[in-house]
């Protein structure tokens, strides 16, 4: 694992598919599903996720769709900026604005195939951990 993954380097690193496994304060709710990093002409990856998200007891199946460019922006889906992405060291630390709330983000490299990415969210009425560890599927490795 290079010491550092940005720009073009963090594209080809994240493409595949990885499953997602999440918990949100410590077990009060979870979410499990796949997240698939796909190239996209301009240089950009889409990062989209589906899985089932399970909170008070009930289950929702949840979809979200971003994109990262080569200069680590990661963006919703409409465009909005949502914070930038570059793995100094195997980490990084993320922010970003969502009025009233504050998301403080924290990535963190564990291997060649896996990354945890914990956001810790503060405002009027929250005050939520949410932890989610990233596991590439074999079959997406690059030979």
């Amino acid at each position: 694992m290079p010491p550092t993954l940005a720009g073009t380097a963090l594209l080809e690193w994240l493409a595949g598919d990885w499953s997602v496994a999440r918990e949100i304060n410590d077990g009060a709710g979870s979410y499990r599903g796949r997240a698939s990093f796909t190239p996209q002409p301009g240089g950009t990856l889409r990062w989209h996720e589906t899985g089932a998200l399970t909170l008070d007891g009930a289950t929702v199946a949840t979809h979200r769709t971003l994109t990262i460019d080569t200069a680590g922006q990661v963006s919703f889906d409409d465009g909005r900026p949502f914070h930038h992405l570059a793995l100094v060291d195997g980490g990084c630390d993320a922010f970003h604005p969502c009025a009233p709330d504050e998301y403080r983000g924290r990535y963190e490299v564990i291997g060649d195939d896996a990354f945890d990415l914990t956001w810790r969210v503060h405002g009027p009425g929250r005050d939520d951990t949410i932890h989610s560890r990233y596991t590439r599927s074999f079959s997406s490795r690059a030979p």
